[in-house]
């Protein structure tokens, strides 16, 4: 978890210097030092089944920034 902290700070400071805005702009507007963060993994093994699988409803991410990891 403490390297998901330095790994968010290094990615709103990119994206802020990108968009022109002082380095930390965009933490401060997601909540600054007061920011939630959620580590959440999921593992979805292969299907042996595809045809028979049901999927889920679109849905959205609730949070200011999704890190996704591929395997």
């Amino acid at each position: 978890m403490k390297h998901l902290h330095k790994v968010v700070d290094k990615l709103f400071k990119v994206l802020s210097l990108g968009l022109g805005l002082e380095g930390q702009e965009l933490k401060k507007a997601a909540g600054g030092d007061d920011m939630v963060y959620l580590l959440k993994i999921n593992y979805y093994p292969p299907c042996p089944r595809p045809d028979l699988a049901l999927g889920v409803v679109a849905h959205t991410d609730m949070s200011a920034l999704t890190i996704l990891v591929p395997n």
